[in-house]
């Protein structure tokens, strides 16, 4: 009997803790991290430490689906970048992607990832080049220079234009819209895949323009349809790509020759930042141009208290108002 009692417990123990184990295993399998249910005890100091080091490596990721998940580790932080954020939600900075044709010149279409339909309806010239237009830190797709860039490229050529409006999340601060231009150009080109297959529209002929961070915002563009959607996008005309927390970082963070199969960039405003300059000045693209040293250039020496002055007490819109006139006067004959 003592015998037969003690195998019972035995039995119902074996049972218990058979169920308890997999009362675990579940519980550890909808814990938000996903920690492997481990006693340390059977695991080695190294093999602790590897474990605190995946915990906290966690903590480092953010993700967005269906565009990806976004490290803020190295090479995205570090002594030329001390400031590393996430970008916000999607529908946070809620980019407009806005078409234009010689058809709908005065009536935009408004394209949306996901909703195929949209793009069915574009009037799109399927063997025309097609532009994007991104602009930079503190502006907006409604802006003059970029209705006057998309008015330009209708009057040169029979073509397609999309202007990516992501005002929602190119405002201040500087380093939450720098994080930002991650998301954008992830979702940029989740659309521009789409073109690709709803559209018929050849990669080869896309050709991505962009503004101070909306420069390394197409670098993106580029990187995430090369590696995510093995398409390569045909070129990026890069204006005054933004400097701070971009200079001397990897090329996986900012713009450069990879991310397309021509790349170009214009540098009119590489003065050192403390003395007002918000370009970069270090090489990004295949042909790199620096009208006049890539510095002061004619009419924009207003200094920083008239930037700041006729920008209504903002010395960055001043600084980049001045920027962008210079360098979109020089793209005017650089994009064909």
């Amino acid at each position: 009997m003592f015998v037969n009692g003690t195998m019972l417990i035995l039995a119902y123990t074996a049972n218990m803790m058979a169920t308890l184990a997999e009362k675990n295993a579940s519980l550890a399998l909808d814990n938000s991290v996903q920690k492997i249910n481990v006693s340390t005890t059977t695991l080695s100091p190294e093999e602790q430490e590897n474990q605190l080091d995946l915990e906290d490596q966690w903590h480092m990721w953010r993700c967005f689906e269906p565009y990806g998940c976004f490290y803020i580790g190295s090479p995205w932080s570090g002594e030329n970048r001390p400031v590393s954020t996430f970008p916000a939600r999607p529908d946070e900075i809620n980019p407009r992607y806005v078409f234009y044709s010689r058809d709908n010149e005065d009536q935009p279409h408004e394209l949306k990832i996901d909703k195929h339909e949209t793009i069915r309806q574009a009037p799109f010239r399927k063997k025309a080049d097609l532009y994007l237009i991104i602009h930079g830190f503190l502006d907006n797709g409604d802006k003059t220079w970029v209705m006057r860039t998309m008015k330009e490229l209708l009057q040169r050529e029979d073509c397609n234009v999309v202007i990516v409006n992501w005002i929602g999340g190119a405002g201040p601060p500087y380093t939450q819209a720098v994080a930002n231009t991650r998301l954008v150009g992830a979702m940029t080109a989740r659309l521009a895949y789409q073109l690709i297959k709803v559209g018929d529209i050849d990669p080869m002929k896309m050709h991505c323009i962009g503004h101070s961070l909306g420069a390394h915002t197409c670098g993106y563009v580029g990187y995430t349809l090369r590696q995510k959607y093995e398409h390569s996008l045909g070129r990026i005309t890069g204006l005054d790509p933004a400097e701070p927390h971009f200079s001397n970082t990897s090329t996986m963070v900012r713009l450069d020759p990879t991310d397309a199969v021509f790349v170009t960039a214009i540098h009119t405003d590489g003065s050192p930042f403390i003395s007002g300059g918000l370009g970069i000045t270090q090489p990004v693209a295949h042909i790199d141009f620096y009208p006049n040293g890539g510095r002061n250039q004619p009419g924009c020496n207003e200094g920083v208290l008239n930037s700041i002055t006729l920008e209504r007490g903002s010395f960055f819109r001043g600084e980049l108002s001045f920027s962008f006139h210079a360098s979109f006067v020089f793209s005017n004959n650089c994009i064909n």
